[in-house]
């Protein structure tokens, strides 16, 4: 694509409408603008404090009503953040290791719905080597759009992608020239987030079935459909649950028997403790979720900011 031509309808912006060359191995010449861009800048203008390579280790109450603990990475310190609200956006698996462990120390009350509905929003990624001659699929912006087999049902939905950005990698000519005619499917489709998380000698632990998400075995199917149609070889593992979505565990209910937060991001029984990232969702949108994550984030700090 050209910068004559008008950037197709995206979540993000690219400054420059140079496609080429901006997707997963960076931005070689800045043209896409990136979240710490379009967001935190305006924020920082606006009196925000950013604490970068630090890393958030613990919370806890306080006088004021919640700390937290970091440890800068470069020289390995602690220091300590208190304040009346805490809001948790660590990412679902960050998120719900900061809580566990503070349950763990007596930090938090009982939470007995703490780690229920983790749910991977049925992804599936796999490899298609089509090898298709003249082709370069590397060209353009990185996605190249939501796509259906005729016979398919309607439970989920497949992306393609180039290896946009393959250039900038140190990889032989010929095997770089191979890859640009290859693509990356990606599906989504609603699981049943009906995993499990749990604390155990002070990690993180998962337990999640792939034959409890029948969702799972229908994407493996148009994987090889698509790969018997087309007579092209299409690499993935269906025996291996994978998910760049993962979400739950700290989910929306009604009382805190079925769930950690209420309808407005609160902890049940925790004044001034929020989650705001993807553990609060109660179920999988089956989609790319991050627009309902924002859409969730906007509303707890909005509800904040309304009755402080």
């Amino acid at each position: 694509l050209h910068a004559d031509i008008e950037q197709p309808a995206m979540a993000f912006r690219f400054g420059q409408q140079s496609f080429r060359n901006n997707s997963y191995f960076g931005s070689a010449d800045g043209s896409k603008v990136t979240l710490d861009e379009r967001l935190l800048v305006p924020a920082l203008a606006r009196g925000l404090t950013v604490l970068a390579m630090h890393d958030a280790v613990d919370i806890g109450r306080s006088t004021q009503g919640w700390r937290v603990t970091l440890r800068n990475l470069d020289t390995g310190s602690y220091r300590h953040l208190e304040a009346p609200h805490l809001l948790l956006a660590a990412g679902m698996l960050n998120t719900l290791r900061l809580l566990f462990a503070a349950r763990e120390r007596g930090q938090l009350c009982a939470l007995p719905a703490l780690g229920r509905g983790i749910g991977g929003n049925g992804d599936m990624i796999g490899y298609w080597a089509r090898n298709d001659a003249g082709a370069d699929y590397s060209r353009g912006t990185p996605c190249h759009g939501r796509f259906a087999r005729r016979a398919q049902d309607d439970t989920h939905w497949l992306t393609s992608f180039g290896l946009n950005g393959i250039d900038e990698l140190p990889l032989p000519a010929p095997l770089r020239a191979r890859l640009k005619r290859d693509l990356v499917l990606v599906a989504m489709g609603a699981d049943n987030a009906n995993g499990r998380a749990r604390w155990q000698r002070g990690r993180l632990r998962l337990d999640y079935a792939r034959h409890d998400n029948p969702v799972l075995g229908r994407i493996a199917a148009s994987f090889r459909a698509l790969a018997r149609d087309s007579g092209r070889p299409l690499y993935f593992r269906e025996d291996l649950p994978l998910t760049v979505h993962p979400l739950g565990g700290a989910r929306l209910s009604r009382d805190a028997a079925h769930g950690v937060v209420d309808g407005s991001g609160q902890v049940h029984g925790l004044h001034g403790l929020y989650v705001a990232d993807a553990s609060a969702l109660p179920a999988a949108p089956g989609t790319p979720p991050s627009m309902t994550i924002a859409a969730w984030a906007l509303h707890v700090a909005t509800g904040i900011t309304r009755n402080s």
